[in-house]
């Protein structure tokens, strides 16, 4: 974050100065302790908890301008030369005070890891001091959480902190024994069953270091190389801009893991792109917050709740991206579907040549990409993850300086470092709330009961009961990032699909697929609002149109439950899987035309009910059904072909545009190889009457 923009949001210079120092004094001690050696698990986290407690609470003064109009306000006022609080204030005194108490907390903790550790939990006495800082670091904690990404979860922490002591009076299978004040503080804080737990190890020892990679490779410029590498592959075919942004946010998705970050990094290209190009602002924004959201399951590096998933099912990272692939490949397709389809309908068209990158830009910094091949081999070879990522880092460090063209200041790399870290607390603050919860579950024995009540609820019948879990999955995600949605429906939701006979890794998939989906989920959709800043769209509206078009890829989740020989892995099997996978990708197909109301024409009613049933039969595994889907496809298609004849168009209005816009295009497409270029009145025309 530079200068200037913490003086947008209303930050004091202090706070600035203090907060980049911080983060690279974290980025320190993580990569020292990655590099020579981890400390123990207590002393290890509590600093990490610590650095991520302060770093948020600086970079997030707790009076910062919070509304639309007080940002646009302090925007305002800056532009035009007026003196900024920021200028007349070293620091806001509350949040210097909760950094330092959080700090201290941590370093406390740290000091007195041998005791914590040697003592009996629940037998020996806690000392004064031991709660006074457990207290501080749950309230800092809490707060940091407030400020970084809203009321929901701390809220929910909150009610199972709640619920911990008043179990002794609830009835029946939500009742238990109870805790005192002083056995939660000690449960939660001074040992690594709460927020110390298996979440914040997961993110402390691996996930820390794939954020920090990104924050380097985005300072030397990998994320321009992937959206101009994208734009050179997709710009020039039929809606390609929408298809620059679905495969660059793909890409991108590779690096970060972050629906948000990518919406950042790749929508203010992207998305200015698309609307010029034709397509509605509102309808880019939801291109870009659909795709960027994606890249939370999209291999290699994926989201922080991957390794924290490989952790709860005790396999090895490498198995989790392969299961993956094919899930996060089928969410692409189905939004490159939904993109064409509508590009079809509207007649957009690609870029021309002259507003394409070169091959040669491209190529002369295709060096760039050694630390991903770099990290996908050492993980391929089963090198540790924290080696894999060390060694990308250093690679991401030399490789712009291998050719003229793509050196970088090395004020670039600090940069990079001190927003991977800032980055890094939205994961590390999560999954150290959620630990919270996990704690709870573990210690009142909830997750035990939860599962025949789940159960109940959807009748014992398996597809309902997926369906009340992925609702329950977006409700979690509307209000918390991905990471902490996870981990609580991991807890609390997987158990009872496993119960029902799901195999453990597409139980735990199908939940991170949800709660990935719940960020493009109103009433709480942060990529897509974010998107919506971008565009300068409706934040609501376009948070269903975004999730509007997510819709074409439910299938897929409720497709590796039913099917799991679709993942690959011991479940692949060299006959069901490929059938498998065919009849999921007409059934995509079917689903994203539905999204875009066009097919090979546009889709009357009739088609629209025949093609969405048909995809919910595409995905069973009895042949019938599959039989029955696919002639329900194929006799739209059929129907549709007739509608359009080579002298001209039989259907009427619509079908007359649907001859104008694609039919002499496939014509133009197979006389000389490249996509058709319609003439920029044309284009013109058809934006007007889509507005």
């Amino acid at each position: 974050m530079t200068e200037r923009n913490a003086t947008h949001r209303g930050i004091p210079r202090t706070n600035v100065i203090v907060s980049g120092i911080l983060a690279l004094v974290w980025v320190g001690f993580q990569l020292y302790t990655a590099a020579f050696g981890f400390l123990p698990a207590l002393s290890q986290c509590a600093l990490h908890v610590g650095f991520a407690i302060a770093l948020a609470l600086l970079f997030l003064p707790a009076k910062r301008p919070r509304t639309q109009e007080e940002k646009v306000d302090a925007e305002n006022a800056i532009e035009q030369g007026e003196e900024d609080l920021s200028k007349k204030r070293l620091a806001y005194p509350l949040d210097v005070v909760l950094a330092v108490l959080a700090m201290a907390a941590s370093v406390y903790i740290y000091l007195n890891y041998e005791r914590l550790v040697t003592r009996i939990p629940f037998l020996d006495p806690v000392e004064t001091l031991d709660l006074v800082a457990a207290v501080v670091l749950m309230v800092t904690l809490l707060e940091s959480c407030r400020r970084s990404m809203g009321w929901i979860l701390p809220i929910l922490a909150g009610i199972f902190l709640v619920y911990q002591f008043v179990g002794q009076y609830l009835p029946g299978l939500w009742g238990h024994s109870g805790i005192e004040i002083e056995n939660l503080l000690e449960y939660q804080v001074l040992g690594v069953q709460g927020i110390y737990g298996v979440p914040i190890q997961t993110v402390g020892n691996y996930v820390f270091y794939f954020v920090v990679l990104a924050g380097f490779m985005n300072a030397a410029g990998t994320g321009a190389l992937f959206n101009d590498l994208a734009m050179k592959l997709t710009g020039r075919y039929r809606g390609g801009p929408a298809k620059t942004a679905v495969a660059s946010s793909a890409a991108m998705g590779m690096l970060s893991g972050s629906a948000v970050g990518n919406v950042a990094t790749t929508g203010v290209f992207t998305i200015p792109l698309m609307i010029r190009a034709g397509f509605k602002a509102k309808f880019a924004a939801a291109v870009e917050a659909v795709a960027s959201t994606g890249g939370q399951i999209m291999p290699p590096i994926m989201g922080a709740a991957a390794f924290i998933m490989a952790e709860f099912l005790q396999r090895p990272y490498a198995e989790i991206v392969i299961a993956a692939i094919v899930p996060a490949v089928l969410y692409y397709l189905s939004i490159f579907l939904v993109v064409d389809f509508t590009a079809k309908r509207q007649g957009t068209v690609g870029l021309k040549r002259a507003d394409l990158p070169s091959w040669k830009s491209i190529l002369n910094r295709v060096h760039l990409l050694i630390p991903i091949i770099i990290l996908i081999g050492m993980i391929a070879g089963e090198a540790s993850l924290q080696r894999a990522a060390l060694y990308s880092i250093a690679a991401s460090l030399v490789v712009p300086f291998l050719w003229k063209s793509t050196w970088v200041h090395p004020k670039t790399f600090l940069t990079g470092a001190i927003n991977g870290a800032k980055q890094a607390t939205q994961v590390t603050l999560p999954a150290a709330a959620a630990g919270i919860i996990v704690g709870t579950v573990s210690y009142s024995g909830l997750g035990l009961k939860l599962s025949p009540i789940v159960i109940g609820l959807g009748g014992g019948i398996l597809l309902l009961t997926l369906v009340l879990v992925a609702l329950v999955c977006l409700v979690l995600g509307a209000g918390m990032p991905t990471t902490g949605a996870y981990i609580t429906g991991a807890v609390l939701l997987a158990p009872a699909l496993i119960e029902l006979g799901v195999e453990p890794m597409p139980a735990h998939l199908f939940i991170l697929y949800f709660c990935v989906l719940s960020m493009v989920t109103p009433p709480v959709a942060l990529a897509a609002f974010a998107a919506a800043s971008i565009a300068s769209t409706p934040t609501m509206a376009t948070g269903a149109h975004a999730f509007k078009l997510a819709i074409a890829g439910v299938l897929v989740p409720f497709a590796f439950v039913l099917q799991p020989s679709l993942i690959f892995g011991e479940n692949a099997d060299p006959v069901h899987t490929p059938l498998g996978l065919v009849m999921l990708i007409i059934g995509l197909v079917a689903t994203a035309s539905v999204v875009a109301k066009q097919l090979v024409t546009p889709n009357s009613r009739l088609h629209q009910s025949v093609l969405l049933v048909s995809a919910a039969l595409l995905i069973y595994p009895e042949i019938i059904s599959g039989i029955i889907g696919l002639v329900g496809v194929v006799a739209v298609v059929v129907l549709q072909r007739r509608t359009v004849s080579p002298k001209g168009p039989t259907g009427g209005p619509a079908a007359a545009e649907e001859l104008a816009l694609s039919g002499s295009g496939a014509a133009s497409e197979a006389a000389d190889g490249e996509p058709l270029q319609r003439e920029a009145s044309v284009g013109s025309r058809s934006r007007g009457e889509e507005k």
